[in-house]
């Protein structure tokens, strides 16, 4: 009869072969070029200019996206669209944008006229909400000349009489740092402007100014 306390030898363990990866490959993309784009800007044009065609190239990239969805076989043209938007976003930005970006947190004011013109442009691309959102941020703490703050309290009116983006909230935040009684003035003469949304997007920047 076995003995069943007795104690197991390990048998000679069996050689393991290391477990592969596996590979997979990249989806295949179409060859793009802007050359195969005919209203693209040229390669020394101003910023100001690829921030135009970053709004038709976002424009674009949102079609081709709920194309896609509704059709695989949309792929290629969204994988093109997708590409097209790379490429500009890549441009719209003000030369020095990302880099002064670290000194503006830190409070300096030497890049502070690259924002500001940024603002005043008010582009609309993919991403420039949270640009604008994250600029106002830090904006709001630094000291500005009376010609400069007239030019911000002038941005902030021109976005209640655009439309309620996503950085419209930032904005009404940033109204009480730039605020004069004769500014407050021209807002309040949007309350009587025909478009309610207008009036109630004035509205929500006077009642953020009100705030203490």
């Amino acid at each position: 009869m076995p003995d069943k306390h007795r104690r197991k030898v390990p048998g000679r363990p069996e050689k393991r072969h290391p477990k592969q990866k596996r590979h997979i490959s990249p989806p295949d993309i179409p060859a793009w070029s802007p050359a195969d784009v005919q209203w693209l800007p040229s390669a020394n044009a101003d910023y100001t200019v690829w921030m135009t065609a970053a709004e038709r190239a976002s424009r674009e990239h949102r079609i081709a996206w709920k194309e896609y969805i509704a059709n695989d076989n949309r792929r290629e043209e969204y994988e093109h669209a997708r590409s097209l938007l790379i490429y500009t976003l890549a441009r719209a930005f003000p030369p020095g944008f990302s880099e002064g970006l670290v000194g503006l947190m830190a409070g300096k004011t030497e890049n502070v006229e690259i924002y500001i013109r940024f603002l005043e442009l008010d582009p609309y691309f993919f991403g420039s909400g949270y640009a604008k959102a994250y600029l106002i941020r830090y904006l709001k703490w630094l000291p500005f000349t009376t010609s400069q703050q007239r030019r911000l309290q002038d941005v902030v009116l021109n976005v209640v009489k655009k439309g309620c983006r996503r950085e419209f909230r930032s904005y009404c935040h940033w109204a009480r740092y730039v605020q004069t009684p004769a500014w407050l003035q021209e807002v309040e003469a949007q309350l009587a402007s025909w478009d309610p949304n207008l009036a109630l997007r004035a509205q929500w920047i006077l009642q953020a100014c009100r705030q203490r």
